[in-house]
């Protein structure tokens, strides 16, 4: 039983690599730019470490699976935005905007919002927003048509954020594993369709 679980995990590992990989083997790396003292910019392997520490610290003490790790390893110059900013000389990662491909996106040739967060000490200073606008003008340069992602319905201040961005519900569901209520939600770059209201 045990073998069959880790041949099991080992599949899905790939699985999700491969698909993650072949799906944007063509896209261009995120530019960067500076905005009052932050640097916005595509992942480097040396910040990493220090993105999944504030993800660990800002998700309850969960850590990034092994999988998403090895995806920001590899692609996380094209999937993954990091907000920087250097104090005497030392560079911190202060917000995270985290992306992959899951199988409903590439065929609707959009791209998952799988986890942003700001540091608390940084939050409320346009950070969040500067990260989205960002991710919104790269995927769509990208050729894709749009930015999914997955929202619980009694996280109203990221509903609001998402809103803010352009996001719609498409799907409202029951997630299991959560045990609540989630939208499924999608920031269109093109027809500009309104889904559920």
């Amino acid at each position: 039983m045990n073998l069959i679980r880790r041949v099991r995990a080992l599949y899905n590992l790939s699985d999700f690599l491969l698909q993650n990989v072949a799906y944007t083997v063509f896209f261009h790396p995120i530019r960067s730019f500076t905005s009052n003292s932050t640097c916005f910019r595509g992942m480097r392997r040396r910040d990493l470490r220090h993105a999944k520490i504030l993800y660990r610290s800002m998700h309850r003490g969960k850590t990034l699976s092994a999988s998403h790790s090895l995806l920001y390893w590899l692609l996380g110059r094209k999937l993954m935005i990091v907000a920087v900013v250097a104090l005497d000389g030392v560079e911190r990662v202060v917000g995270i905007d985290m992306f992959y491909a899951n199988k409903r996106d590439v065929i609707e040739r959009t791209i998952h919002e799988g986890y942003v967060c700001v540091s608390e000490d940084m939050a409320g200073k346009g950070i969040g927003t500067h990260m989205r606008e960002l991710a919104i003008e790269h995927f769509r340069r990208n050729g894709l048509s749009g930015i999914s992602s997955r929202i619980s319905l009694n996280n109203l201040a990221s509903l609001r954020v998402a809103e803010k961005s352009g996001f719609a519900p498409v799907e409202k569901y029951y997630d299991d594993e959560m045990r609540e209520e989630r939208y499924y939600l999608i920031r269109d770059f093109c027809s500009g369709k309104r889904y559920l209201t």
